[in-house]
């Protein structure tokens, strides 16, 4: 029964239309970003909402981050990661991220990079700084605030919930109220172990 949810909703993400539309938002930062999804033969739902991230803002930050525009519960799919996929499939993902390619995006300050496996074998770099809608990339990891991940990305590059339910955005509600809406992921060791050094003699950037 899972596997054929999973096949599911693996073909909703390939096949879906995607609206967006901006929303006036009286509690917190306006407008936001409303993004909905239709799949064949269904109609159209709100699917996520881009707006400034809660998350970021304990952190002193702002920037946007990426909402549930509905309520998500535990394995639900919203998308795969996508974007520009750069230079050609590698071997495995230690090649990948060492690959000059890579090398050369995160010298020139690019930080939206996943890896995600490919069929018959292999795997492939994404740069999600160009991707459209869900906006996959604008989820943050909640690293250094009291929060903790709610989605994670599989191998192939889907995102799914990892909790019990993620509630919807609600216009009603201040910023700092809808975090628990916010979806978050933990981007791994690899990445801040990178970026942490971006900019220094270790890493410089391309100017």
């Amino acid at each position: 029964m899972k596997r054929l949810k999973r096949k599911r909703e693996t073909k909703d993400v390939k096949d879906a239309e995607w609206s967006e539309y901006m929303v006036h938002w009286g509690k917190g930062p306006s407008p936001v970003r409303y993004v909905s999804r239709r799949v064949s033969g269904r109609d159209w739902e709100p699917w996520v909402v881009v707006a400034r991230s809660a998350l970021l803002d304990e952190l002193g930050i702002v920037g946007e981050g990426l909402y549930a525009a509905q309520a998500f519960k535990k394995d639900d799919v919203l998308g795969r990661y996508d974007g520009t996929v750069v230079g050609s499939t590698f071997p495995n993902r230690n090649s990948a991220i060492r690959s000059r390619e890579v090398r050369n995006l995160i010298e020139s300050g690019h930080n939206m990079i996943v890896t995600r496996s490919v069929r018959p074998r292999g795997v492939e770099v994404v740069n999600g700084s160009t991707a459209g809608p869900p906006y996959l990339s604008k989820a943050n990891d909640p690293l250094g605030t009291r929060h903790r991940p709610n989605t994670s990305l599989t191998p192939g590059g889907f995102m799914k919930v990892d909790q019990s339910s993620i509630p919807a955005f609600d216009l009603e509600k201040t910023l700092a109220a809808n975090v628990k809406s916010e979806i978050r992921w933990d981007y791994g060791k690899d990445y801040w172990a990178t970026f942490k050094v971006l900019g220094t003699s270790v890493l410089p950037l391309s100017i």
